[in-house]
């Protein structure tokens, strides 16, 4: 679904606007259609969203979780093994590289079969290179996975710091502001169909874990009659349902 805005300016003057929800393929586009025709407005859903985030960090059990989760010490320790084993292999490497270069260096003119001899330690040298190049990519390559970690759970623990604060900041800020921090909390919302149920919200996917029920999740199917509860099918929404991006 997608926001689409209804807006017009009252006899008064005043200039009034409502956003809506759509349905993306209400009309028909590259074959497929949807006969899904309602229009969902951008003030029944959304409260309802900020209300199940509220209603999640309320819970003592998760709060503790997410704070324990904050300033955690990541764990490279396997990729710092594995790369600690292929700087190990280079030096071992150029080392005997350099030892044959002198070898070559050294071998004097009058040794008997010179040429092959030094065919062979050339060929054997440039073996060694191959091996260098090979452990050098190996090298960057877990470089690059380390970082790739490092940087996830930096993202992971600005997340969980906005979620720790999240009832302090959200009222404060800018419509673009919360805009930009819901879209980085949350993957998908899932709705019933029409008049299926009293309110619209049926499920909320995150962007990342959570802590739920003595274990990791990352959706939860929101009932206001029992409040949030661990999501089994929320990535794999069934084809009734309808999912959006907040505005």
């Amino acid at each position: 679904m997608y926001t689409n805005k209804h807006a017009w300016t009252n006899k008064d003057g005043t200039y009034k606007e409502i956003y809506y929800y759509v349905c993306s393929k209400a009309r028909t586009a590259r074959g497929k259609s949807c006969d899904y025709k309602a229009m969902l407005k951008k003030t029944d859903i959304e409260p309802l969203v900020i209300e199940a985030i509220r209603e999640l960090i309320k819970n003592q059990d998760f709060a503790a979780e997410i704070k324990s989760r904050i300033g955690k010490e990541i764990d490279t320790s396997t990729l710092n093994r594995e790369l600690k084993n292929y700087e190990n292999k280079l030096r071992e490497v150029e080392l005997n590289k350099t030892r044959l270069e002198n070898e070559i260096d050294s071998l004097p003119e009058d040794t008997r079969f010179r040429e092959r001899k030094l065919h062979d330690m050339t060929l054997r040298l440039d073996g060694l290179y191959d091996t260098i190049a090979e452990l050098e990519e190996k090298i960057e390559d877990v470089k690059l996975r380390r970082k790739a970690v490092e940087q996830d759970a930096i993202t992971l623990e600005n997340i969980y710091t906005l979620l720790e604060n999240f009832d302090k900041v959200y009222d404060k800020i800018s419509e673009e502001e919360k805009k930009s921090l819901i879209s980085s909390l949350i993957k998908e919302i899932e709705i019933f169909p029409c008049d299926e149920a009293e309110l619209p919200l049926k499920s909320i996917l995150f962007n990342f874990p959570v802590y739920k029920d003595g274990g990791d999740v990352c959706g939860f199917l929101w009932d206001k009659s029992t409040h949030v509860s661990t999501c089994v099918d929320a990535v794999n929404p069934i084809l009734e349902r309808r999912i959006f991006s907040l505005a």
